[in-house]
């Protein structure tokens, strides 16, 4: 009898992990990610703003006129779990569909070599592609920023090719925000994912794609708005990713850096910076998930100290709920 009820107990774990297999087959376990900010952060040529980049007389890895490399990072990343413990890819190649893009007045012949990538148009415009999941289903979309003209893709509009069972699908559009008003130098400043530019007023403007809000889609997120003061300073500006494109302009607090001794007035124009402290020290912080609540905080890693922060702590700032 207990050689039995071994036998059995046996086979009852053996059919289990046979029912595991199975439905581990028939769930799909795609997992893929340019694009930073992890969306999270969605990078592209910048973007996300590099956490690195420097404070007065700095440079962005994303420059506005002028700047031909358009090339963009995308990390893939769904926000899935994975349907399985991976192991290695699959020997047997399957083919994925890439947009039409033969309509275009392109100087190359295959211009999607890349996940994400920018290539000249005879009519001496530009197209800018990336890989991303901007429409919240869990799959990745190609987005093209700047469609070789000098308005419409890249100014009111991108185009997305949203992710499918086997390949990219047919082009849809996808709403921008309108920044008609603000004393811009350039009429499409949306041609990438994230990107700065300068305004009339020797301002700029900056912005970045990125997962703000919690709702587990991308959010168009304005940190500088040609403004010296206000944008960057206490606020963002935050346009939440909606079904079709990009919602009505909201105000993101930022925190309260004005007791700290630094020598500019807008720290925080990027989702992460470094700026020197009038008693020669510096400030640095970032942007990211520190607390594992799935919302993003602001971490300051150095707070214009010789010593604490950065030493024996970080301060952080977590998204406030309502």
């Amino acid at each position: 009898m207990i050689r039995l009820a071994s036998i059995a107990s046996i086979l009852i774990v053996l059919g289990a992990c046979g029912g595991d297999d199975t439905a581990a087959e028939d769930t799909d376990g795609s997992s893929a990610e340019e694009s930073t900010g992890s969306t999270g952060v969605a990078s592209s040529d910048s973007n996300e703003t590099s956490a690195s980049t420097t404070g007065p007389g700095s440079t962005d890895p994303t420059t506005g006129p002028g700047e031909t490399t358009g090339e963009t990072e995308t990390t893939g990343e769904t926000g899935e779990e994975p349907s399985c413990e991976g192991i290695g890819f699959d020997p047997d190649a399957s083919v994925w569909a890439l947009p039409d893009l033969s309509a275009l007045p392109l100087d190359v012949s295959d211009p999607m070599q890349l996940v994400g990538d920018n290539w000249g148009c005879t009519n001496k415009e530009q197209l800018r592609y990336t890989t991303m999941d901007l429409t919240g289903d869990g799959q990745l979309d190609v987005v093209l920023t700047d469609g070789c003209d000098a308005n419409g893709v890249g100014t009111e509009r991108w185009i997305v090719h949203p992710g499918e069972d086997d390949g990219f699908g047919a082009a849809t559009t996808w709403a921008l925000p309108d920044l008609s008003a603000l004393p811009l130098d350039v009429s499409d400043p949306m041609q990438l994912v994230g990107d700065n530019w300068g305004c009339t007023n020797e301002e700029q403007l900056r912005y970045t794609l990125m997962e703000l809000t919690g709702d587990g889609r991308v959010d168009f997120v304005i940190t500088d708005g040609c403004d010296a003061d206000g944008v960057g300073t206490e606020r963002w500006i935050v346009h939440p990713g909606e079904d079709g494109g990009f919602g009505a302009a909201t105000t993101w607090t930022l925190p309260d850096l004005s007791a700290l001794p630094l020598d500019v007035s807008d720290p925080m124009q990027l989702v992460g910076d470094n700026w020197g402290c009038t008693n020669k020290e510096q400030l640095r912080y970032t942007t990211m998930d520190l607390d594992g609540d799935g919302l993003l905080d602001i971490v300051l890693t150095d707070g214009c100290d010789a010593e604490g922060v950065g030493t024996d702590r970080w301060i952080t700032h977590p998204t406030v709920c309502e």
